[in-house]
């Protein structure tokens, strides 16, 4: 009996040809790395099992959505599905569907070079209006003819290893036609539910579907994502996501870098100082949620939620306008830990997220610093620490690592952070110096409760979130409290700072700068930075700020400066919808670039932003409309070119 003949319960065909599908994607796994061995030499034999391990879970994501249709089909056709012709038609559409995730996995074996990334869906606009476009593929076709030889077995085994389905036996009776229907639709409610938890990636409520950054989980080099990923993985995950095309509003590198230039070569400022770093990213965390920072509100009379705060400022230093470069926590990590903004979509979840790129924990470990991220929720939750993994921080504590030391309640989604900020001290405790923790706080997030025992102890506000703003004060107390009793304590440099603002009250802050602005404080326990800056500030700037104080002399790029560099102008940029917003000193900058819609407000004499000023400051407009065009043209070449090390410094020119 040929193979391809043989007839199965059709619940284990089902599952065979799934399998087969499994297997083969592990094979290009393998044959991907080998036919680029000569970039993966430094790769350990742990490392690609770790790798292959993790890679099983892309391969199960694509392969459930390339075969959703030939599932769903396989138990929705009941009895007929058992037919010869819906048999074949099964076949051709399992076998053709899989060939070509399989083609595009050959594909990369030979292209990856080239790119040095998985082929997204960005490869069809890059190739959209190539007259030769037929020829380049023919040449290819050609010159790696062995590729599609490997590709031909690949749909020679589909074919031939397809598992038939076996007729079920007569069925006789309306019990017998009742059972049937009835198993059939538990298999479609169970298949069902494997099928949407493979293409998410997870089962866990308060995780994010799986995307392409997720494969830094299983990495320790951006370069080995490509490894753990899959062709057709990436390319589904890119669909509808709009690519940024290569802009050049500046004709020449020299014009260009002369209005915005990202990247950083520090002069030597004396020996190094291997101070510790300590980043406090606070959950939800608006500028007019402190006291001390809006002493012009009510007459000076209001007091804000966050006493901590307000007494932490009196020996801090912070600005007078400091901003956020995106609007949720996934835009939040990558804008303070490197310095790399929201722009067109999160990053984490950008066709980019592979590129190489260094952050605040890789540049500081050069120095001898261990690294390490806090975050009290599950450690798959948002797929943050598959990017902190990536840039550079090594060791990661999670809600799993404190309940395996601590008995506790969840609050919300994750450990509340007056528990967590304490285990977080104590782990602290045990690293040894010089090191750089950052630290992320949750419970001012969604659904916004409380543990019951602070029931009324913390201060009313419009929305249940100020209550919580007032506990993570609190819980922020006890922190500082703990470690302040630590050798360590005096040799380290702190900064609290917020992922995005939320739930503005103030009328002058009810517009699309008010929901941006969020607080900015460094503290020092020696009392070296202190007093309000009267200039603008923004996320991006952490990194470098951080890295001059310390007198790192290495270059970068980052799409902030040092925020105390008083010889600079100093400026911050983010997005909102459509508009992009610049800001300098007391002004912002509104623009749509395409739709040539430009509006210059004064913040600080205007807050309710009712006079447009564009007309009566045009040089100021040019100014900052010039800035922003800049940093776009740094912004979507460097993405595009894979250049934000230094390393390929000059790729961004024309």
């Amino acid at each position: 009996m040929r193979l391809e003949n043989r007839k199965v319960n059709s619940y284990f065909a089902l599952l065979g040809n799934i399998g087969i599908v499994m297997i083969l994607f592990s094979v290009c796994r393998v044959l991907f790395y080998l036919f680029n061995l000569h970039l993966y030499s430094a790769v350990t034999f742990q490392e690609m099992l770790r790798m292959m391990w993790g890679g099983l879970r892309f391969d199960f994501s694509a392969v459930m959505m390339v075969n959703s249709v030939y599932i769903v089909f396989f138990f929705l056709t009941f009895q007929f599905k058992f037919n010869s012709i819906a048999q074949k038609i099964f076949k051709y559409w399992f076998v053709i569907t899989n060939s070509i995730a399989l083609m595009a996995n050959c594909i990369d074996m030979a292209y990856f070079p080239f790119t040095l990334k998985r082929t997204n869906i960005s490869v069809f606009g890059e190739f959209k209006g190539e007259g030769s476009l037929a020829s380049l593929v023919f040449d290819m076709l050609i010159d790696y003819w062995y590729i599609v030889l490997i590709w031909g077995v690949f749909v020679f085994i589909l074919s031939i290893g397809y598992l038939k389905m076996k007729p079920v036996n007569k069925i006789i009776g309306w019990k017998s036609y009742l059972k049937y229907y009835a198993l059939t639709l538990v298999g479609f409610v169970v298949a069902a539910t494997i099928v949407v938890v493979g293409i998410r990636g997870d089962y866990r409520k308060y995780s994010r579907p799986i995307t392409l950054s997720n494969a830094g989980d299983y990495v320790n080099r951006a370069l080995d994502i490509a490894i753990v990923q899959n062709t057709p993985f990436c390319i589904i995950k890119t669909i509808g996501k709009t690519a940024p095309e290569k802009l050049y509003y500046f004709d020449s590198l020299e014009n260009l870098e002369s209005v915005y230039n990202p990247a950083h070569y520090p002069e030597s400022k004396g020996e190094f100082i291997p101070k510790n770093v300590v980043i406090i990213i606070w959950e939800s965390f608006s500028r007019e949620f402190v006291g001390a920072l809006n002493k012009h509100v009510d007459n000076g009379n209001y007091e804000g939620y966050t006493p901590f705060i307000d007494s932490l400022l009196q020996y801090g230093a912070t600005f007078e306008f400091s901003y956020a470069n995106g609007r949720k926590s996934i835009d939040a990590l990558p804008s303070i830990t490197a310095s790399i903004p929201f722009v067109n979509d999160p990053y984490i979840l950008s066709p980019y997220s592979g590129n190489f790129l260094d952050g605040i924990g890789s540049l500081l470990k050069r120095k001898g610093y261990n690294t390490s991220f806090f975050h009290g929720a599950h450690r798959g939750s948002m797929g943050f620490w598959a990017f902190m993994n990536l840039t550079g921080f090594d060791h990661s504590y999670a809600e799993e690592d404190y309940l395996a030391a601590h008995a506790a309640e969840k609050g919300g989604w994750g450990i509340w952070d007056e528990e967590f900020l304490q285990y977080t001290a104590e782990e602290i405790n045990k690293i040894e110096e010089p090191f750089c923790s950052i630290i992320f706080t949750l419970s001012s997030h969604h659904p916004y409760v409380l543990p019951k025992k602070y029931d009324g102890v913390f201060k009313d506000g419009p929305t249940p979130l100020h209550r919580c703003i007032g506990y993570t004060d609190y819980s922020l107390r006890r922190f500082f409290e703990t470690i302040s009793k630590e050798p360590w304590f005096e040799n380290t440099l702190f900064v609290i700072t917020a992922d995005h603002a939320n739930h503005v009250v103030f009328p002058e802050n009810q517009n699309s700068i008010g929901q941006m602005s969020v607080p900015i404080i460094f503290f020092d326990p020696n009392h070296t930075l202190e007093g309000i800056y009267p200039h603008v500030a923004q996320q991006t700037d952490i990194m470098p700020t951080i890295l001059d104080l310390l007198n790192f002399d290495e270059p970068f790029v980052a799409f902030g400066q040092n925020a105390f560099d008083t010889t600079i102008q100093h400026f911050a940029t983010n997005r909102l919808s459509d508009t992009y917003h610049v800001y300098y000193q007391q002004y912002c900058l509104m623009s749509n670039i395409e739709l040539n819609d430009i509006r210059l407000f004064d913040v600080k004499q205007d807050p309710m932003l009712w006079k447009r000023l564009e007309n009566e400051r045009p040089e100021m407009t040019k100014m900052l409309l010039d800035h922003l065009k800049g940093f776009l043209q740094q912004y979507n070449n460097r993405m595009i070119d894979n250049c934000l090390t230094p390393a390929c410094d000059r790729r961004i020119a024309k």
